[in-house]
């Protein structure tokens, strides 16, 4: 025998029936098997009803899923079973991150626990739960309040499984209801403070809000009116008919726009305001009241007379205006047409009032396009900045750069257009010539025998002329919108740096070196070494945007390498001439020192001995500073700075004592009669520097001012920048000071501000380049600020710590020059 084994049956009309059968065997009295019997039902229909379920079931799961509120569903232990799209956008967690998770515990605030583990305990006990504020934690942190009811989940035994919940995001719920506090408050407040009488009535007529503006017209406070009837209180007893009327039909809500409103005041004299009524109405749609804004007619009268004022005034600014304004109807027909459109076009104004503006005035080429700025315009849109063409009498072309706007009449129905232009035909054509113009530059800048390099504040390379490519060997497509530091040595980006900065304040910079790197080179390194660097003398002027901002800098000047290389060669011999000088030098010293000392020479010797010692000591002097200055200048020295741990202050007070009691050459006091060298620096913190270079510069520095300062004083201050990291020394005096012209000179080796023979200051010029050189290697600075026959100021900056590129084992160097004592 089978038994539940399924029989598909097809009728006589082709229909399908599925029958569960049990089959049997039929038997005879011997028992030999004679056929089989089957017992079956019809399960067709129950098939169907099981397959409409499961289709049911699925659209149920799917509207879960896709459903705009948020539904979420745990089992009996608090594991999330159930987590819609809605809740995965308004928590952050996706369904799969949430799945199997505790709910209290992963989403909930601890604050909030016990309150949302007990409505989901009695869901989970048959009590469900409706209306409970349910904050759940979204992944940024921040809380979402959701408004949920919980119902108890059951399986298909009936037995509960779990709480299944649906609610709605109540957060924007609660802001809104926070914003309508808050507006309904604003609006109490502008009705009580606004400039407008207003008040407010029930449907019995009588008063729930008198403004301050009503009481100030009407001399009766809030208090007194509220509760009171407006129609008997306050109308004047002629104005009574029709002010119930109108209170009639606003109760009905048919609202009045305007309405004369008689007022009887409390000294008795009677105001006329004029009214509107508008019916107020409750959160259901309820008629509550009525509402009345007013204005007095006197002010309404005065403000139309105003308003005419105001009329004719633009009338006559837009007929003088320096401006073409013209205007059409909605059929495109001039209706305005002001002096200076008939200037421009040649049309007087009676001429053109009633022509087609698109058909006479623009060229059939344009013709659509105009027409459908002018459509767009008579549609209610604002067109700005239209540039159109319009031909003038004697048959020119006229470019006007248009504003279009709407006009509307006294129900705000669009009746016509006003146009505003601007006749930009010259400005058209100057801006043709101004970029012929700048292609002109452009050819020049790219043809130009001399270096033009253009880059931005960020240091990005924007202009490269041919003259920059061909002596670099990188060309403009290769360089273009990369930095200019990658081709220049590590000097030159520092120098650059500052050119930048100066740049963005507005300021030039002047005759500043910059070494191009060739692709020869492997690195910087390598070219200071190996590869001689091409040498340019640049002038950096700021290049400005549209607005006037700086954004960039363009740097023009020459090639300088050639002179570079006759400078180093120059220094080169001045070194080794002044080397091979020493030798001989402290031998005449030695011999004059030994001979002045033995007690059995002449005393008519002894006088020109000293005078040969005096003079060889100078000259040593000479030849220490013409090899400082040459070591120093130089990029490739030998000469490194120690890294001593110096006071400054020490020897500033040091270098003062020594001035003190210095003479010059001729005998004469370095600090003069009548000049008060005065030292101001207290205490200064400890710095890593070169010592030697240090007492070396300050000397230089201070002896400078005291040579050049005749009467008065000279000062030295110091003051440290604990942010920048840095000590800045002030050598100030009141000499003969510096002509603004020679400012840049004064730091450049053998030069002086007077060059010539009769000069009155004798020395090398050496002094204050050694002092800009020490300062520099230090990774400091010296700058000077003077006027001419007043004085000067020099101004030293060193750092805390020495630059980078300063190493331990110094040749010291002596002070120079060497005052006699």
């Amino acid at each position: 025998a089978s038994s539940d084994f399924e029989f598909p049956v097809l009728t006589k009309s082709g229909e399908r029936r599925d029958f569960l059968m049990n089959a049997m065997a039929l038997t005879s009295a011997d028992g030999e098997v004679t056929g089989v019997v089957g017992v079956g039902h019809d399960v067709t229909e129950l098939r169907k009803l099981v397959a409409e379920h499961k289709n049911m079931s699925e659209d149920l799961a799917r509207l879960v899923q896709s459903a705009n509120a948020p539904i979420v569903g745990v089992n009996r232990v608090g594991e999330v079973t159930e987590w819609n799209d809605k809740m995965a956008t308004l928590s952050g967690y996706s369904r799969e991150e949430a799945i199997g998770k505790l709910l209290v515990k992963t989403f909930i605030r601890e604050e909030d626990h016990e309150e949302v583990q007990r409505a989901i305990e009695d869901a989970c006990t048959g009590i469900e739960t409706t209306h409970f504020e349910f904050p759940i934690i979204h992944r940024d942190g921040s809380e979402v309040l959701l408004l949920l009811n919980a119902a108890t989940r059951r399986d298909a035994a009936g037995h509960i499984v779990g709480m299944i919940g649906v609610g709605q995001d109540f957060t924007t719920l609660q802001q809104a209801i926070s914003e309508i506090s808050s507006v309904e408050e604003n609006l109490r407040r502008t009705v009580e403070q606004a400039n407008a009488p207003i008040f407010a009535i029930d449907v019995e007529g009588k008063i729930t809000d008198w403004n301050h503006k009503l009481s100030e017209i009407s001399g009766f406070s809030r208090e007194h009116m509220l509760g009171k009837q407006l129609v008997e209180t306050c109308a004047h007893e002629v104005g009574h008919t029709q002010v119930k009327r109108v209170q009639t039909q606003a109760l009905a809500g048919i609202e009045i726009a305007t309405y004369e409103f008689p007022l009887i005041t409390k000294s008795g004299e009677r105001h006329e305001i004029l009214f509107n009524a508008t019916t107020r109405r409750g959160a259901n749609g309820q008629i509550i009241g009525v509402i009345g804004v007013g204005q007095e007619i006197a002010k309404l009268r005065t403000t139309a007379a105003d308003s005419q004022l105001v009329a004719d005034d633009m009338a006559r600014l837009i007929e003088r205006a320096n401006s073409p304004i013209f205007s059409i109807d909605t059929y495109g027909r001039i209706t305005e047409w002001n002096r200076k459109a008939a200037e421009i076009f040649g049309f007087g104004k009676n001429e053109a009032i009633g022509l087609s503006l698109v058909s006479n005035f623009v060229h059939r080429v344009h013709q659509r396009a105009v027409q459908a700025m002018l459509e767009e315009a008579l549609a209610g849109c604002e067109i700005n900045n239209f540039e159109i063409c319009l031909f003038a009498r004697d048959g020119e072309p006229r470019e006007l750069l248009l504003n279009s706007t709407p006009r509307r009449g006294l129900k705000q129905e669009v009746i016509g257009a006003v146009c505003i232009g601007q006749d930009i035909t010259q400005l058209k054509r100057r801006h043709h010539q101004a970029e012929m113009i700048a292609h002109d530059l452009s050819q020049f800048i790219e043809t130009a025998n001399a270096p033009i390099i253009g880059i931005s504040i960020d240091m990005i390379i924007e202009e490269w002329n041919d003259w920059v490519a061909k002596k670099s060997n990188y060309s403009k497509e290769v360089v273009h919108g990369t930095s200019l530091s990658k081709y220049v040595t590590e000097k030159s980006n520092r120098i650059l740096a500052t050119v930048i900065k100066e740049a963005s304040l507005g300021k030039p910079t002047s005759n500043f070196d910059l070494e191009l790197v060739t692709p020869e080179s492997s690195s910087r390194a390598s070219a200071l070494d190996n590869e001689k660097p091409v040498a340019l003398l640049l002038s950096a002027t700021p290049r400005l945007g549209t607005q006037g901002e700086v954004v960039g800098v363009l740097c023009v000047g020459q090639d300088i390498t050639n002179i570079k290389d006759l400078e180093v060669k120059k220094s080169n011999f001045m070194a080794t001439v002044s080397h091979e000088l020493k030798s001989p030098i402290h031998g005449i010293i030695g011999l004059t020192t030994t001979l002045t000392s033995a007690g059995d020479v002449p005393k008519h010797m002894q006088r020109p001995l000293q005078l040969i010692n005096s003079c060889s000591t100078r000259l040593l002097d000479m030849v220490t500073n013409i090899m400082d200055v040459c070591t120093l200048s130089q990029d490739k020295t030998d000469i490194t700075f120690s890294r001593d741990t110096v006071q400054l202050a020490a020897i500033i007070e040091e270098v003062v004592v020594l001035c003190q009691h210095s003479i010059d050459k001729r005998g004469a006091p370095v600090v003069k009669d009548g000049v008060e060298l005065i030292n101001s620096v207290t205490d200064l913190p400890i710095i890593e520097a070169d010592k030697h270079r240090c007492s070396q510069l300050l000397f230089n520095l201070i002896a400078n001012a005291c040579k050049f300062t005749q009467k008065g004083y000279v000062n030295i201050s110091a003051v440290s920048d604990d942010d920048a990291e840095m000590v800045i020394i002030t050598v100030e005096d009141t000499g003969i000071g510096i002509a603004p012209e020679n400012l840049a000179r004064v730091f450049t080796p053998f030069d002086q501000e007077d060059c010539s023979e009769k000069r009155h200051y004798e020395g090398l010029g050496l002094g204050l380049a050694i002092c800009k050189e020490v300062a520099i290697k230090h990774g400091g600075d010296i700058l000077v600020q003077s006027v001419q026959g007043e004085g000067s100021k020099f101004q030293v900056r060193m750092p805390y710590k020495m630059h980078a590129a300063c190493d331990i084992d110094t040749v010291p160097l002596t002070i120079s020059p060497r005052p006699q004592q």
